[in-house]
């Protein structure tokens, strides 16, 4: 299955549950704000730190070595059928690191739209988000909790490695320690039919994964 429709599916699919689940609240949305990046300094940082030679270098080495040893099996005599799969391990192991940084980056430039990125500011800041206090519409807070939604469906189907969810682990953490926000969940939350799913599980998801994480980055 190629990952880059599996992930447009996954994106798609949380869009619509938050569709299904309340017609009224999470309608079309046109965002024309702009973004304020002047205090946002560890976004920019966050995104290319994952792309740098340095976190990459290795996972190019053992590249190597493994090439190194087919051809050194090759020379020994190893049999046939294990250097085809080798070869083939090498080949999937290559191509699900390039899978998963394909949507690292997708997902790094959906979560930090310039609406989002004015929501960081205020969370950062510990200004009102919501409308009249704030600037926010609630429905910009759903899609902004909504992205949060789908780093975890993408994490949930493995396309997303954990080291790489940490590199969100600021800003999720950022937002679960906002009371504002989490009465926001509460409230619509209480709103809901009963039994149906609660909204923004797969968040509350990321907040006990980043929680319980031992990789440095998630600290």
């Amino acid at each position: 299955m190629c990952t880059d429709h599996l992930l447009d599916d996954l994106i798609g699919r949380g869009q619509q549950q938050l569709r299904d689940g309340d017609a009224g609240r999470f309608g079309s949305l046109q965002v024309d704000a702009e973004p304020e990046l002047g205090r946002l300094k560890r976004l920019v940082p966050v995104a290319v730190e994952a792309l740098t030679p340095s976190r990459m270098r290795w996972r190019r080495i053992s590249s190597v070595q493994l090439e190194r040893a087919a051809h050194a099996a090759t020379i020994i005599g190893v049999p046939l059928v294990l250097l085809t799969i080798l070869l083939g391990y090498l080949q999937t192991l290559e191509s699900n690191r390039a899978a998963r940084l394909t949507n690292y980056i997708t997902l790094v430039s959906r979560v930090f739209n310039p609406a989002n990125t004015q929501i960081i500011d205020a969370l950062e800041n510990w200004k009102p988000v919501l409308v009249p206090e704030g600037k926010f519409t609630e429905a910009q807070l759903d899609n902004y909790l909504t992205d949060f939604e789908t780093i975890d469906e993408v994490y949930e189907e493995g396309l997303l490695s954990e080291a790489q969810l940490c590199m969100f682990s600021y800003y999720i953490t950022l937002t679960a320690s906002n009371k504002e926000v989490t009465d926001y969940i509460k409230k619509i939350r209480q709103e809901q039919a009963a039994k149906s799913k609660p909204f923004f599980i797969g968040y509350d998801r990321l907040v006990e994964l980043i929680g319980k994480s031992r990789l440095p980055d998630c600290r």
